[in-house]
């Protein structure tokens, strides 16, 4: 697969997160109306269904198949496109925090949510040794 179709595919798939970002703030909005309305059950069902939305979201972002074969389509990138080739086009650490920094709030609100819904993701799952001893061994071999 060239890199322009993946990162089309990343694009897409990015769109559809957004989709789901925003269905869960309608549905947290409407959570907090229940609440201070006394419905504390359809509060509490509301931010569930935005909580499910916001996984999601961090589903379709990080494990998204499609023709990656096992891997995600953000882990089929990763493995498939090289640090140089990304210092190539210019996607370095300091260009994403550069766009990150000159992104509009609703979009910089809509990542932090996305990642809040991916640590809460990563907390509720068992300890994995060789998920973490992976990466352990990728960040040695950065120096």
């Amino acid at each position: 697969m060239s890199r322009e179709s993946v990162l089309a595919d990343i694009e897409t798939v990015h769109q559809y997160a957004i989709t789901d970002l925003v269905t869960a703030s309608y549905q947290l909005s409407d959570a907090l109306a229940y609440y201070y309305g006394g419905n504390e059950s359809a509060a509490l069902e509301k931010t569930m269904y935005a909580l499910g939305n916001c996984m999601s979201a961090v589903n379709k972002v990080i494990y998204h198949d499609g023709d990656y074969t096992n891997a995600g389509i953000l882990h089929f990138f990763l493995d498939a496109h090289t640090i140089a080739e990304a210092e190539a086009e210019e996607f370095t650490i300091l260009a994403l925090i550069a766009a990150f920094t000159n992104a509009e709030d609703d979009h910089r609100s809509a990542w932090q949510l996305l990642t809040d819904a991916y640590k809460a993701s990563m907390y509720a799952k068992p300890f994995d040794l060789e998920y973490h001893k992976t990466w352990v061994a990728r960040f040695k071999e950065w120096r």
